[in-house]
C-alpha cells in the first residue's frame, strides 16, 4: 500500500498534535506538583517554629465521633495526664485509637494531647509523629516514655502516678459485672 504525501503529511501532523497534547498535560501536572510541594514546604517551616497547631481551622479527614460521656474520674485523669505534658499519637482512622477515645470518653479526650500521625487527619502533626518515631496506633508517650496499643485506664493511671479517684465509667477489658 503506497502512502501519499498528504496521508504522511496528515499522519505527521497527528502524530504532533498528539506529541504536543501530551508534553502540555505532563508539564501542567509538573507545576501543580511544585506548587503543592512549596505550601508543604511552608507548612513545615510553620511546624518547625513550634507552632503546636495552627490557628485556622484544619480540612482533614476526622474518626467517627466519641459516643461515650466521662466520669469524674476519667476527666481526673484526663487532666492529670495533660498536666505530664502527656501525648496521645493516633491516626482517624485507628479503630484501636477510637477504642481509646470511648475508653476516656468526649469530656476527658477533649484534655489530651492529641496528635493526629495521618497526613490527611485533621490538623495533621506527621513530622512531630516522624520525630518521636512512632511506629503503630495508639502510642502513649507518658514521662518521656512510650507505650503502644490500647491501654485500659487503670494502666494509664499506673503508668503515670495518677492517685485520684479511679472509679472509671469505662473499662478495658471490661469488668465483671458490668
Amino acid at each position: 500500500m503506497k502512502l501519499t504525501k498528504f496521508q504522511l503529511f496528515l499522519s505527521g501532523v497527528t502524530v504532533s498534535l498528539l506529541t504536543l497534547t501530551g508534553a502540555v498535560g505532563v508539564y501542567a501536572n509538573v507545576q501543580k506538583i511544585n506548587a503543592a510541594s512549596s505550601s508543604s514546604s511552608e507548612e513545615t517551616n510553620i511546624l518547625a517554629q513550634d507552632s503546636p497547631r495552627r490557628e485556622e481551622p484544619s480540612k482533614g479527614e476526622e474518626g467517627p465521633p466519641i459516643t461515650t460521656t466521662s466520669g469524674p474520674a476519667e476527666i481526673a485523669l484526663a487532666r492529670h495526664l495533660k498536666s505530664l505534658d502527656a501525648k496521645f499519637y493516633g491516626a482517624y482512622w485507628c479503630p484501636y485509637c477510637h477504642a481509646q477515645e470511648q475508653l476516656l470518653g468526649k469530656e476527658a479526650f477533649a484534655e489530651i494531647n492529641y496528635i493526629e500521625c495521618d497526613p490527611r487527619g485533621k490538623n495533621a502533626q506527621t513530622e512531630v509523629c516522624m520525630a518521636a518515631n512512632i511506629k503503630g496506633f495508639p502510642t502513649w508517650e507518658i514521662n518521656n516514655k512510650f507505650y503502644s496499643g490500647l491501654q485500659s485506664l487503670d494502666k494509664l493511671a499506673e503508668i503515670s502516678g495518677y492517685q485520684g479517684d479511679r472509679n472509671f465509667q469505662h473499662s478495658f477489658p471490661p469488668r465483671r459485672g458490668k
